[in-house]
This record gives C-alpha cells, sequence and structure tokens, in this order.
C-alpha cells in the first residue's frame, strides 16, 4: 500500500498534478487527475483586429495636367401638358357644347337660325347661320376667342383669335386677331344666355 501511494506521489509530480487533485479509485488506489482537467478552463484571448487594408485609388493627376472639360447637360425640350388642369382642375359651369334656341335684338325675337357654341377650359369656338336682310344672303360667323372670367356677376373677357363673316350686303369681314369683347353669361333655369350690346342676346341649350 505505501509503494502504491508513493508511486502516485511520484506520478503527481511528473504530471504537474498537486495533492488536492488526487482521488481514491474504488477504495484502494489513487488517481492522478491532470490539472487542465480538475481546474476550470481559461477563457480564449479576443482575437487582435485585423488591420485595414487600403483601398485601390487611381493615382492623381500629374500637376501640369489641364483641367477636364466640364461636362455639358442634354438638352430637353419640355413638354407642354395642357391636359393637366383638364383632368384635376375643377371646371366652369359654363363649360359644354351648346345649340342657338332663340334671338333677340333690341330686346325683339327673330329668327334663330342655326348655330354652335363650344366653351372649353381657355377657349370658345362659335359658328352661326341666320337669315339675313335679304332672302339670297345669309348671315354667317365663325370665331375663335380665348376667354378668362372678369368678375363674379357673370363677365366674360374674350380675346378674339380668328373669325370672320360677312355683312348684309354680302362683303366678308375678317376680324382683327386681338380684338377684345365683354360679354355677360348667364345660366338660369338650363339656358346660357348671352348679352350682346344695345339689349340683343342669344340663348343657347347645352347639348353636351
Amino acid at each position: 500500500m505505501a509503494t502504491k501511494l508513493v508511486c502516485a506521489a511520484l506520478l503527481a509530480a511528473l504530471c504537474g498534478v498537486g495533492s488536492s487533485a488526487l482521488r481514491r479509485d474504488d477504495g484502494n488506489a489513487l488517481r492522478a487527475l491532470p490539472t487542465w482537467l480538475a481546474q476550470d478552463p481559461k477563457p480564449a484571448a479576443p482575437a487582435a483586429p485585423k488591420e485595414s487594408q487600403p483601398q485601390d485609388r487611381p493615382a492623381p493627376p500629374p500637376a501640369d495636367a489641364l483641367p477636364l472639360k466640364p461636362i455639358e447637360e442634354p438638352y430637353i425640350e419640355p413638354v407642354q401638358r395642357g391636359d393637366l388642369p383638364e383632368r384635376y382642375g375643377a371646371r366652369d359651369p359654363i363649360e359644354g357644347l351648346y345649340s342657338v334656341r332663340a334671338r333677340f335684338i333690341a330686346g325683339q325675337p327673330v329668327p334663330e337660325g342655326k348655330g354652335y357654341m363650344v366653351i372649353g377650359r381657355r377657349h370658345i369656338m362659335v359658328h352661326f347661320e341666320a337669315p339675313g336682310p335679304n332672302p339670297r344672303i345669309p348671315m354667317l360667323r365663325a370665331q375663335v376667342f380665348t376667354w378668362t372670367r372678369a368678375d363674379n356677376a357673370g363677365m366674360v373677357r374674350m380675346v378674339g383669335l380668328v373669325g370672320h363673316g360677312n355683312e348684309a350686303n354680302g362683303d366678308w369681314v375678317i376680324e382683327e386677331p386681338g380684338t377684345v369683347q365683354m360679354r355677360r353669361f348667364e345660366v338660369r333655369q338650363g339656358v346660357l344666355r348671352v348679352h350682346q350690346d344695345g339689349g340683343s342676346w342669344i340663348d343657347f341649350v347645352r347639348v353636351e
């Protein structure tokens, strides 16, 4: 028994194991446990950060190099989007297509003839055909205007773009572009009345 204890002590000394690491095996012999099994493992040391590698960059230009010319931006022609107000803007109550219902000159009814008026967002187009003083010469008129509201009382400012018509004797008259006319547009009971000078007016009914 003493011989076994001496051998165990020599083995522990050779393996670097202290007496605290000896335990009895089966109650008869002592077995040496290495220190690295008897103790808690040490935490691993953190890895050293890697050095950042310099990024490849182009070499700077020579000191005597000429400066680069500025890059010219390509010309882009602007696109007119006149359809946007029609799609998203509020419509004026008088916009639409109308036909002539009645004509009055100085407050007296006269044969209405035939005629149409188209009121768009910014333009007015009219075409009239009516009997004249001479039964053989009808009165004709065709005009195109731009228009805007002049006030809140129905007054409309119309600027002529093109227009032509005839006189009672049949002579043709070409209107000067840019001629300004002021007319009062009145909506009453589904009828659009366009007032003219001298107590005259024309009544229109909406077609669409």
